[in-house]
């Protein structure tokens, strides 16, 4: 998909001077023009911006920049900007899991991984079919059931 991030943000304030108050998952689409289109430093000042706006988010927003932290090979980030997500009011979810336990496998800190997956089963959050691929790519090892945890 071609990303135009000035196109969006001339749509996005054509609502606003509408009185109509963009969503998240409109914000989630902002984000990621930006990060596409302009890199994760221009991606993050645009979260930043709408933030201060008073913009209403959610998780999707936040994974679309732990996923360019992630890509970018920025993992100490990513981890930091993961765990901190709990203080902005937002619980990782599968997919904000998958993500981070994509670029842990990648860097090969395996014991990192799994014990994210430890996590993941304690929050109550089940592997998906990603999960199981994720370290299928990577790995021989057998899949570590619940019970190993």
């Amino acid at each position: 998909m071609r990303w135009n991030l000035d196109k969006i943000l001339q749509f996005v304030d054509r609502l606003r001077k509408k009185g109509l108050q963009p969503d998240a998952f409109t914000y989630s689409c902002l984000l990621e023009a930006a990060y596409k289109e302009r890199g994760l430093y221009e991606a993050m000042k645009l979260l930043d911006e709408i933030i201060a706006e008073g913009g209403k988010l959610d998780l999707s927003c936040y994974n679309v920049l732990l996923t360019g932290l992630s890509k970018e090979g920025r993992t100490e980030e990513a981890i930091s900007f993961f765990w901190n997500l709990r203080e902005k009011g937002f619980y990782p979810n599968v997919v904000s899991y998958n993500i981070l336990l994509q670029a842990l496998c990648w860097e090969g800190r395996w014991n990192e991984a799994y014990e994210l997956l430890a996590e993941m089963y304690d929050e109550d959050h089940s592997p998906d079919r990603f999960t199981y691929s994720i370290f299928g790519q990577f790995t021989r090892f057998p899949w570590p059931s619940r019970s190993c945890f």
